[in-house]
């Protein structure tokens, strides 16, 4: 990215790392609680209704025990989150090959889906990002525990790397489907935890369930990954002397760009593997959030922001920038059905 960006939320003292969910939704949910308002959960939208003059006059929805629920209003914002947990819809759209997804299991789709039966448009529909810190054992991401780029490579289980670490997550999350088993190895040291780019805390986590390797040597760590011993000392020995030297033309991968050598002891091996992380197309909106229809005309009374709608992000989204497009445009659809209420 050219720009800074809200990678990694911090607490008031700007340095102690704090959750997304504890920085950006606690805070926002108890706001509409204190307004008076309710927010229903476990609720399944089924249909988004309109009244004979087009217009969106609520939608219909279950409960977890099937009992139907009508909301009616003056406007409708759908800010479902994208379809990522819904592999058919994967398959549908872009046809990958990848099985796991670190989405929430709520993000299937559905209501985009209601929407399009209401008349809505659809944009880059064809542009799905998915995401090279995927936990195999369950596709949820493992980025805090991944290691920076710049300073960690990643090897296959023949030991070799086969990709630039600090290039685009397509080009790597691509790379890990081509290798054996669709696994690849995060390689890192004490320094990368001492230097606080791995959180400590978290990887004791994933070591106490088997979600990480711990190891005093580079030989016994590949031991303990299984990733071929003799592979793995030769291309560990060439990225140590690059890394040293800070030139990375005489490796068989190069990289933009070079960190630290992993060579403080122990030693740490991430499994990683190619998860759906993010779905860029959506419904078709306006500059105002107004959902618009495949003539270009904005349903009335129909809103969306966030992951549900396309043309934010293009076809690559960058980090933490989708959490800047549901504020702006969350923002943005409270102004509009504040100022439509007629």
């Amino acid at each position: 990215g050219l720009y800074p960006r809200g990678q990694w939320p911090r607490q008031a003292d700007g340095k102690t790392p704090i959750s997304t969910y504890d920085a950006y939704i606690a805070p926002l949910a108890k706001k509409v609680k204190a307004a008076g308002s309710t927010i229903y959960t476990s609720m399944k939208v089924t249909e988004i209704e309109r009244d004979p003059s087009g217009r969106v006059t609520g939608v219909k929805a279950v409960d977890v025990k099937g009992a139907p629920h009508i909301f009616s209003g003056k406007n409708v914002i759908l800010a479902a989150g994208g379809y990522g947990a819904n592999l058919q819809m994967v398959k549908k759209y872009n046809n990958i090959s990848v099985i796991a997804t670190s989405n929430q299991p709520g993000t299937t789709g559905e209501v985009l889906e209601a929407a399009v039966k209401a008349g809505a448009a659809l944009e880059g529909m064809q542009w799905i990002q998915i995401h090279p810190h995927g936990n195999p054992k369950n596709g949820e991401l493992e980025s805090a525990i991944a290691g920076r780029p710049q300073d960690t490579p990643y090897v296959n289980k023949l030991g070799l790397r086969f990709v630039d670490e600090t290039g685009r997550r397509d080009e790597i999350s691509h790379g890990i489907l081509e290798q054996p088993g669709q696994v690849v190895y995060s390689i890192f040291d004490q320094e990368t935890i001492n230097q606080k780019k791995v959180r400590d805390d978290l990887m004791q986590i994933a070591l106490s369930h088997g979600y990480a390797y711990k190891a005093d040597t580079l030989e016994d760590l590949a031991k303990a990954a299984g990733i071929d011993e003799k592979g793995f000392a030769q291309t560990m020995k060439a990225y140590n002397a690059a890394a040293a030297a800070q030139d990375t033309k005489g490796l068989s991968v190069p990289k933009i760009l070079i960190g630290m050598p992993v060579a403080k002891a122990p030693f740490y091996a991430v499994p990683l593997t190619t998860t759906i992380h993010h779905t860029m197309g959506g419904l078709r909106i306006t500059e105002k959030t107004q959902v618009l229809d495949d003539k270009g005309n904005p349903i009335p009374g129909l809103y969306a922001a966030g992951e549900i709608t396309g043309g934010i992000h293009g076809g690559n989204r960058l980090g933490r920038n989708a959490l800047t497009d549901l504020l702006v445009f969350g923002h943005i659809a409270g102004l509009e059905v504040t100022a439509h209420q007629n």
